[in-house]
């Protein structure tokens, strides 16, 4: 389009008779200079007398007339949008939407980086048993500073928990037992956790226009969900969210349980074991009363500490938005 500079002496309107405010005097008021857009430009006419009416930027009794931008590109359709699709603009994070808002910020193509899912709350589901095995066994004759340095004869604990018969033996100044490995095998879970900070993508922000003009940003149509683009000039898709919808989906955990046992034992002369002489079973030197004749041990055993331990921190294996927008763009 052509701007017109309209630069006619004030004398030369009140010879022609026209009134100052630039109206023909007696004229009809759509006779005047109405077709001047925001920009200063002037449009032209519609060249056929039976073109669709408009709003925007028409000559008054004649047909509306798109006005274009620099480049030529004509502005959307306010009334021509697609069924279920609005009307919005694309701008870089953290800008100004045509208003003044503040546009919303979101994120396009999300991606977990290493690190964002991690290994936590390590539950033991099965626990191993530390009733069964044989006790190594240990003393020293000393009187003085407990040792221990001596083997005894080990233990048996068949079947487990029970009352054994052995042959008769006594007891040193110091007595000391290691209890039996823990039988069985453990199973465990973990729960595996995303951290949405760490997941980096395209950073965008999107704002609703209200009128058919979105200014100097990328002007786009936008509708709920992961769409198709609509059929005409908005073809190129942004599937988009914010950080707060984040929705990142995390490998299996991996996971190991380390047990360790510890117990008492009891010796005794009685087939019920009952008496005797009763000693915790946890690699410590302990005194006892020395000599004595006993020939039935009983052990109980019971797990000392249980740990159970993530596996590494697994992959991401899916990343995407609980809430998410497809806007398609000119």
């Amino acid at each position: 389009m052509r701007a017109w500079l309209l630069a006619i002496p004030m004398s030369a309107l009140a010879a022609c008779g026209l009134s100052v405010d630039g109206t023909l005097e007696g004229a009809p008021d759509d006779a005047g200079l109405d077709g001047l857009d925001d920009a200063g430009l002037r449009a032209e006419p519609a060249s056929t007398p039976d073109a669709p009416p408009g709003s925007d930027g028409a000559l008054g009794g004649g047909a509306d007339v798109a006005v274009g931008s620099d480049t030529g590109n004509p502005l959307p359709s306010c009334t021509g949008l697609p069924a279920g699709w609005r009307h919005v603009a694309l701008t870089t994070a953290g800008g100004v939407c045509p208003g003044g808002d503040q546009a919303t910020d979101v994120l396009e193509k999300p991606v977990a980086a290493a690190g964002t899912c991690t290994c936590s709350d390590c539950t033991v589901t099965t626990h191993q048993s530390c009733a069964g095995g044989s006790l190594a066994t240990f003393y020293d004759m000393t009187s003085g500073t407990a040792s221990c340095v001596s083997s005894g004869v080990p233990f048996g604990n068949s079947p487990a928990g029970a009352c054994v018969s052995r042959s008769s033996f006594g007891l040193g100044q110091h007595f000391s037992a290691t209890p039996p490995a823990p039988t069985g095998t453990a199973a465990c879970t973990a729960t595996a956790t995303a951290d949405g900070a760490t997941v980096t993508g395209t950073p965008l922000g999107l704002c609703a226009v209200t009128g058919c003009d979105a200014g100097a940003l990328t002007d786009c149509v936008a509708t709920d969900g992961d769409q198709a683009c609509p059929t005409g000039p908005f073809a190129t898709k942004h599937v988009v969210g914010q950080r707060k919808d984040l929705k990142v989906a995390c490998g299996t955990c991996a996971c190991g349980v380390v047990t360790t046992c510890k117990g008492t034992v009891t010796m005794s002369s009685s087939s019920s074991c009952s008496g005797g002489v009763t000693v915790n079973v946890d690699n410590v030197c302990y005194p006892v009363p020395s000599g004595g004749s006993y020939s039935y041990t009983q052990y109980t055993g019971v797990i000392a500490a249980e740990k159970c331990n993530p596996g590494p921190n697994p992959a991401a294996t899916a990343v995407g938005f609980t809430t998410s927008q497809t806007v398609c763009c000119r």
